[in-house]
């Protein structure tokens, strides 16, 4: 093989280049928050599956707790996993931890900042909503008004005090 050949796939005798690696999409293999990623066999490395067992439980604890005075139909309609099947296949874990910690990433203690970071990252932080821009709007007309009562009440007392 040649050398300029090393990069080139071979397809029925033509030379194709390869695609590119990082084509700007996010990984469907990366576990959201852990920041661990399935191995080239779509499965946990040991370490990381034990991990990922033992904390996820934790973590799903504190979404449930943020939930707990909802009654069970609630629930039930809000799709919120106890725990995770791990009889299922890694990837099959990781869809569904990645599909829960999107709608509630925010309630989990450890990864409430990365989820902030990644979802309100859109949002400039000065930035404010509609209603609290008439509200402020509101707040300074009155703060004025209440200024103007106040100079007309000193401007009164001040005629009629001989």
């Amino acid at each position: 093989m040649k050398p300029k050949e090393r990069n080139k796939f071979y397809d029925m005798g033509k030379i194709t280049k390869r695609p590119p690696r990082n084509t700007g999409e996010p990984s469907k293999l990366k576990v959201k928050g852990f920041g661990f990623y399935l191995q080239c066999n779509n499965k946990l490395s040991k370490k990381n599956r034990k991990k990922f067992q033992e904390d996820s439980v934790r973590h799903l604890g504190d979404v449930n707790e943020n939930f707990k005075k909802c009654s069970g139909r609630e629930l039930v309609r809000l799709d919120i996993p106890e725990e995770l099947d791990f009889y299922l296949t890694d990837e099959e874990i990781v869809s569904e931890w990645n599909s829960v910690y999107d709608r509630y990433g925010g309630m989990m203690s450890e990864f409430s900042h990365i989820w902030e970071k990644e979802f309100c990252n859109d949002k400039k932080v000065n930035e404010n909503p509609p209603l609290i821009i008439t509200l402020i709007n509101k707040i300074d007309y009155l703060e004025g008004r209440i200024k103007k009562l106040e100079e007309s009440q000193r401007f009164s007392k001040n005629r009629f005090s001989f």
